[in-house]
């Protein structure tokens, strides 16, 4: 993945990669603030849904289970998520076997085959 903000830690004045820190700093805190939020939010739909419920997205195939996590960093969430992979990515928590075995249909995204 590409750097978003490369551009600004180019060669500057110190003035103002203190601006770029400052800015940065601030879009942070917005983010984890909303981030919070959505956290909130998506503990609440996890637990109406159920630990052990799987769901599909039909726009990517992507097939995604609710859990109960065993930790995540100094973070603890009662509830959460795992997934299969994306078109790019290597693999992801939730297998492709799993979810294929639970009757989801993951099109082109399928379980690598081994050569």
């Amino acid at each position: 993945m590409s750097d978003p903000f490369e551009h600004m830690y180019e060669s500057k004045p110190e003035e103002t990669k203190a601006q770029v820190f400052f800015g940065l700093a601030k879009l942070r805190e917005e983010i984890v603030e909303k981030l919070k939020l959505v956290d909130s939010e998506l503990e609440k739909v996890l637990g109406v849904m159920g630990v052990g419920t799987l769901v599909q997205d039909p726009s990517d195939k992507v097939v995604y289970k609710v859990v109960e996590p065993q930790g995540r960093y100094v973070h603890y969430r009662k509830l959460d998520y795992v997934r299969t992979r994306r078109t790019l990515e290597e693999k992801a928590d939730l297998s492709m076997t799993e979810a294929q075995e639970a009757g989801f249909d993951l099109g082109e995204l399928g379980p690598k085959r081994k050569k």
